[in-house]
């Protein structure tokens, strides 16, 4: 089961007359050491940097490898005098295509890194202060990023990855610039199919795959959950999430089983792949290495409960709430269910974006739910590890 809170939705630049829009050709990039680390934090799995532009207050930003470009929500744009002068033409997972303004940028300082001079895209606010916008690879493929998927660090440097480093992989780019790297899926025959996907550390499901994968490796017998995206420029969409017929390699990562949601458009590696892991992305030689993180435990226990979840994070246990699974047409709410731990309530009512961090000596977990398809009260006991 993944964890499918917000989806910020992966910006695709397709440029309009044959030709992209002034600024995107010319954005200079200083440097001012070899090794930069960015105050960066890690929150429901994804990684945060903070940003200044044009001299202004720290910006919160979502670090998305998929997003070609960079994008600010038009509060923070007016808050720190940023006024559209451009559009550009933008798509979406679910093949939906607009014009979005753009706002001139004469400078972005990213810890160490130094940008100047480029446009970025002004989205609509859609109330979520988590996140100021999005900070995409625009300036950054130079070098080498790395995200700490454990501590939520982010770092730049010059070092230059090998083939003969353990678990290092040739990466492809789209036209885009998007990171495509192989996966391997089993079809219900055992044959195993090749695929490249992007790796999209902008949305915090498992896997998206497109209709190729999906009608070849996703076992649509059995439903897992369904999930509404919610895009960062307002549009949004109905996911429906099925199990894979056997293990799949991402990369140099096996995972025994996982759940992939149906995408319209392509495969998209997502965040709740990259639990627990240090993902290094060296964009001169393309080559991306995943390592596994000792101590760092990926999803233990999670039954499909209409929308709760169990999640290990290094040695904390929480429980999960996935937002989007119940329908609203049957007047049902996140409030209608109850979780309890060692049989006593949690006291706090809780948000669609809520974790409740386990405590030691909890032993068993049991949540009490409205089942989404035949709204029956139900109960299931998932005992910790």
């Amino acid at each position: 089961m993944t964890r499918y809170l917000l989806m910020l939705i992966t910006l695709l630049t397709l440029p309009m007359g044959g030709c992209l829009p002034q600024g995107w050709t010319r954005i200079s990039v200083e440097y001012s050491d070899q090794l930069t680390p960015i105050q960066s934090e890690r929150h429901y799995g994804e990684i945060f940097a903070y940003v200044s532009i044009n001299g202004n207050r720290p910006l919160r930003m979502l670090v998305d490898t998929g997003a070609p470009v960079h994008s600010i929500v038009e509060q923070a744009a007016a808050e720190i005098g940023l006024e559209p002068s451009g559009t550009l033409y933008l798509g979406d997972y679910a093949g939906s295509y607009q014009d979005q303004p753009t706002a001139s940028v004469e400078s972005m300082l990213l810890g160490g890194l130094a940008l100047s001079d480029f446009d970025i895209v002004i989205v609509p606010d859609k109330g979520d202060d988590r996140v100021d916008g999005v900070l995409g690879m625009l300036g950054l493929r130079e070098r080498t990023l790395t995200l700490d998927f454990v501590s939520g660090e982010m770092t730049i440097s010059d070092t230059r990855l090998s083939r003969d480093n353990p678990g290092v992989v040739p990466f492809r780019t789209t036209h885009d610039k998007k990171i495509l790297i192989p996966m391997r899926l089993e079809d219900r025959r055992g044959i195993v199919h090749e695929y490249w996907a992007t790796l999209d550390t902008g949305h915090n499901s498992d896997l998206l795959l497109g209709p190729v994968a999906t009608l070849a490796c996703l076992d649509r017998s059995e439903l897992a959950y369904r999930a509404q995206a919610v895009g960062v420029h307002g549009l949004q969409w109905d996911a429906e999430y099925y199990p894979t017929y056997g293990p799949a390699r991402v990369g140099n990562i096996l995972y025994e089983g996982i759940v992939a949601g149906a995408n319209q458009a392509s495969n998209n590696i997502g965040v709740g792949l990259l639990e627990g892991c240090r993902v290094t992305i060296d964009w001169v030689s393309k080559l991306v290495r995943i390592q596994r993180l000792d101590g760092a435990t990926r999803l233990i226990a999670c039954e499909s409960l209409g929308f709760f979840g169990l999640y290990a994070d290094r040695d904390r246990y929480w429980a999960a709430v996935i937002p989007g699974s119940i329908p609203e047409q049957e007047g049902l709410t996140h409030h209608d269910s109850i979780i309890r731990m060692n049989g006593d309530p949690v006291d706090e009512r809780f948000d669609m974006t809520d974790l409740w961090p386990i405590p030691d000596g909890v032993g068993v977990v049991e949540i009490e739910y409205i089942d989404a398809e035949t709204s029956e009260t139900k109960r299931t006991i998932i005992p910790i590890k």
